[in-house]
């Protein structure tokens, strides 16, 4: 056993046969853990149980440090680093029971952030929370307690679009509205607001100069 190269708070415990694990020093306790000392095969698998629990807990505060997740994200990036089920359950009601993971928080905090930062459609919203694990009743509480006006978001997602130079008005239609729908804005709305971001524009921005 040495102290962890990185972490003076974990010690690394190497088997005979090459295998390491870092633990912590509760986990050094509660096993026993010290130079020359045999254990057998039922203390190993705990002793690995424990070990993965505890780079779970370690990976998944890291995690989070750096963005909020739901718990189906973190639950499937778990998975990837071979992190085995129970330690995965046991790491994710471990974050729920001191508040850390909370999908009905972190789905209102995403669509308060999408409304203001990058303005999308309810149907895209809903379509990107549930693609995060999101389940239809929170997303749809999510949507509902934000609130907002869907009109005045599709014309401020417009008003980051920009027409081409000598565009004629049809064509520009045609790229506004794609533009709204493939940022989940409903037809009715899209229409309402091709009108007006169109009407808005100057003859110079889509119908060319204006004659002389």
């Amino acid at each position: 056993m040495v102290r962890h190269p990185r972490d003076p708070t974990r010690v690394r415990v190497t088997l005979e046969d090459g295998t390491f694990w870092d633990v912590d020093e509760t986990t050094v306790a509660a096993f026993d853990l010290r130079p020359e000392r045999c254990l057998e095969a039922t203390e190993l698998a705990h002793l690995e149980a424990a070990a993965w629990v505890a780079w779970a807990w370690r990976r998944a505060l890291a995690w989070l440090q750096q963005r909020p997740y739901s718990e189906a994200e973190l639950r499937r990036r778990l998975r990837r680093h071979g992190v085995p089920d129970t330690a995965v359950a046991a790491t994710l009601e471990r974050l729920r029971s001191l508040g850390l993971l909370d999908d009905r928080a972190f789905a209102e905090l995403l669509v308060r952030s999408r409304r203001r930062g990058r303005p999308r459609g309810r149907r895209a919203l809903e379509a990107e929370l549930r693609a995060r694990g999101i389940d239809e009743t929170t997303a749809r509480a999510a949507l509902a307690a934000e609130g907002g006006d869907e009109l005045d978001a599709a014309r401020r997602a417009a008003a980051r679009w920009r027409p081409r130079a000598h565009e004629d008005r049809t064509r520009a239609r045609r790229r506004l509205a794609q533009y709204l729908a493939r940022r989940g804005f409903d037809a009715g709305i899209i229409q309402a607001v091709v009108a007006e971001r169109l009407r808005e524009s100057t003859p110079t921005d889509c119908d060319g100069p204006a004659p002389m």
